[in-house]
């Protein structure tokens, strides 16, 4: 009988603890959801700014267009027309362009053949999609990390008002977003473990990034720098580095491959648009 009654006294004892246990482990995991939801809110709130931005009639939607983006439009559609990267209608060609986006742009005008106000409101549609594409798979990494602080950060990023401004300005931007996301999350997932699979695809992104915007290589080779340290120091093998250079490298591949295409298609291999602006 005395048996009996210590058991359920034990029992009883562990169905409070376990009980006091899920209670501590809801109130741990509280600011990790409110900061989850914050940056979601956050997300809808760029996503309904473009949607407005996108919607606007065209004299209201031309102040939050910037004149980068009516520039792009004039080089896509004289290259779907004329093979010519050109402002001024074959006059002079331009180098002064990030090649990814302005591929894009002129594929996107040759599938549809749209009206200038057609083609602008198709750029900032695209671009928009780009960026909550961005967005929406740093959201649903954070569910994975369960990491207050990466919601914190998302926040903060996102209710920037120059972010809302660039998500749907019809430029590279919302590309550079997306690469610099990919390239962070692939590194820091397979930095202790990478393989000659890993290094290629961390290559590729890197090199993707370069072509879609030159300064987005700085990211892959400012990672390289910061691994460099703690393998100095000895706190990391030397054969840690292979990973981040390789990423490197893929930038610096990235840049090359722009530089050849403008001096191919233009003879002025570093980007300039100032004889066509001038």
């Amino acid at each position: 009988m005395l048996q009996m009654r210590s058991s359920e006294r034990e029992i009883s004892q562990a169905g409070v603890l376990h009980r006091a246990s899920g209670a501590t482990e809801r109130r741990a995991d509280a600011p990790f959801v409110i900061w989850a939801v914050l940056s979601l809110l956050a997300i809808l709130q760029v996503a309904v700014f473009d949607a407005a931005v996108i919607r606007a009639p065209d004299s209201l939607q031309v102040q939050y267009t910037p004149d980068d983006a009516y520039y792009y439009l004039t080089l896509a559609r004289h290259f779907a027309t004329s093979g010519l990267w050109t402002f001024d209608g074959g006059v002079s060609v331009t180098s002064g362009f990030h090649p990814l986006w302005a591929y894009m742009l002129s594929l996107l005008w040759l599938i549809t053949r749209p009206t200038s106000g057609e083609f602008v409101r198709q750029a900032l549609i695209l671009g928009s999609l780009i960026t909550h594409v961005a967005l929406l798979l740093g959201w649903l990494i954070g569910l994975r990390l369960r990491d207050v602080y990466y919601y914190l950060l998302l926040t903060l990023m996102v209710t920037a008002k120059d972010f809302a401004f660039n998500s749907v300005s019809a430029v590279e931007w919302p590309l550079g977003v997306l690469f610099s996301l990919l390239y962070a999350v692939y590194f820091l997932r397979n930095y202790r473990a990478a393989g000659k699979k890993q290094m290629l695809v961390l290559f590729l992104i890197a090199l993707g990034g370069s072509v879609a915007r030159l300064d987005s290589g700085v990211f892959a080779l400012a990672l390289a720098g910061v691994t460099l340290v703690p393998v100095i120091t000895g706190r990391e093998r030397w054969e840690r580095l292979s990973f981040p250079l390789v990423g490197a490298a893929g930038a610096v591949v990235g840049v090359l491959a722009v530089l050849t295409h403008h001096l191919i298609f233009t003879g002025q291999p570093l980007p300039s648009s100032a004889l066509v602006k001038a």
